[in-house]
């Protein structure tokens, strides 16, 4: 009885270890037999997308200080984060995004006037993205936004303004399909994009207020998780 009874145990214990084996190694033989079949799917689901991006920016009609402007391009940081919610007929976002704006002053005999920009913007956006891993992606952004200039010895300034930009993404994902399934199996990033666009912000609102009205040409990195 009691030979019987280890056995048992060790049939059992076996079964177990067995069974949590075949468990451990079925989803990786599945996965590996449909990336060698052509048949890999995406494994986690897309909802959002997160722009980092850089871009030379010019104020030609702001006063840093009564007819005193800045003839020099500005640098820029762009950080732009969006929801997409549909994503049947092409990609539709909507977002929010900020910026960090550097090198914003004046120097005249008198002094150097220096700025600092708190830009903050909402926007919808569009993407003629209709198939898996399209390489080249046309989009356009069109949306609202504020900017709040603090400056030495002066009043906060406030500029409103409608903002307007488009440009292409080209799709690294589709280029690297190795390292785009492990930044998605890993991190969760389904595609990554390199970003080239062009930007427009118009003053809107009260003629009184500060103009910073300008283009821009910005280049980055999009991520989609």
């Amino acid at each position: 009885m009691g030979k019987n009874r280890e056995m048992r145990k060790i049939s059992l214990l076996l079964g177990s270890c067995l069974l949590l084996l075949a468990f451990w190694v079925a989803p990786a033989q599945a996965d590996s037999y449909a990336e060698m079949s052509g048949n890999y799917r995406r494994e986690s689901p897309m909802s959002f997308g997160l722009d980092i991006g850089y871009g030379a920016i010019h104020f030609p009609d702001f006063e840093f200080a009564p007819g005193v402007t800045n003839s020099s391009a500005n640098h820029a940081i762009h950080l732009d984060f969006e929801w997409l919610p549909i994503q049947s007929l092409g990609k539709f976002g909507i977002g929010i995004g900020t910026a960090a704006i550097l090198g914003t002053s004046a120097q005249i005999s008198t002094g150097t006037y220096r700025v600092t920009l708190v830009p903050i913007k909402s926007f919808v956006s569009y993407r003629l993205d209709f198939v898996d891993r399209q390489i080249v992606v046309p989009f356009a952004k069109v949306g609202a936004g504020v900017t709040w200039a603090y400056q030495d010895q002066r009043a906060t300034q406030m500029f409103r303004s409608v903002e307007f930009s488009g440009g292409l993404e080209i799709n690294l994902s589709a280029i690297d399909t190795e390292a785009a399934k492990v930044l998605d199996r890993e991190i969760g990033i389904n595609s990554t994009y390199l970003t080239l666009q062009y930007g427009r912000s118009q003053s809107v609102g009260s003629q009184n207020q500060i103009d910073l009205s300008h283009e821009e040409y910005m280049a980055g990195l999009r991520f989609e998780m």
